[in-house]
């Protein structure tokens, strides 16, 4: 059996690794966003799951309206179930191990790559300030955030995830598990995307739209 999980003695420290740095990540923006609230007042406890993708709007009121639409749920159930795929993956297709590099380098490589992903969502987060919620919210009282990561693509909190889901499945040095830890957690948050990018042109106008043809959702002048 050829398979990284199978052979490659580095594969026991690279799991327990991204499991440090997704719980390190996880502590990390939960103790962000409850100091955000509690300097903003709010005392908003519904702020504080952490890991879950942010709408990307500063607030000046707090009648806050909540339009979701069951995006949450596609996202979190499309992501962890893409994450989870990939781990089986590399356990019961060992065919599909990428064997050109050593597994130390994969696991390296991916490891890295979470750890930028970590590193810009909780930038992100700090960026938001008390507006990171884990609903879609919005009302008429808007200011749009389009400072530091947000200066040149909207969703940099997502793309921070993503990077950890697609860190994960390098990482795993298998090509089906990267293939999942990529499309999987893109197709779960395309939903959601498009209905925050809706929500804000109609509750936003003008003030979002041209900040929309500035701008890129993921990758500065391509996409």
């Amino acid at each position: 059996m050829t398979g990284v999980l199978n052979t490659d003695r580095s594969t026991v420290p690279v799991i327990v690794t991204l499991v440090v740095i997704y719980s390190a990540a996880a502590i990390a923006e939960w103790r962000l966003i409850l100091r955000l609230a509690k300097y903003n007042g709010s005392g908003d406890r519904s702020t504080s799951r952490a890991l879950t993708d942010l709408v990307f709007v500063r607030e000046t009121s707090r009648d806050r309206l909540s339009d979701d639409g069951g995006t949450r749920a596609i996202l979190v159930a499309g992501s962890l179930g893409s994450l989870l795929a990939g781990v089986v993956a590399a356990f019961v297709v060992p065919a599909a191990a990428l064997t050109f590099w050593p597994g130390w380098i994969w696991g390296a490589a991916g490891l890295l790559i979470c750890l930028g992903g970590a590193a810009l969502r909780i930038r992100s987060v700090a960026e938001l300030g008390s507006s990171a919620h884990r609903t879609v919210v919005a009302d008429g009282t808007m200011n749009l955030v389009t400072t530091g990561p947000y200066l040149l693509i909207r969703h940099p909190a997502y793309l921070g995830s993503l990077l950890l889901y697609a860190g994960t499945g390098i990482a795993l040095g298998n090509g089906i598990s990267i293939v999942l830890s990529i499309v999987g957690p893109i197709a779960a948050r395309l939903p959601r995307i498009l209905r925050e990018e809706r929500l804000l042109a109609e509750r936003l106008g003008d003030r979002y739209r041209q900040y929309a043809e500035r701008s890129k959702r993921f990758i500065p002048g391509i996409w």
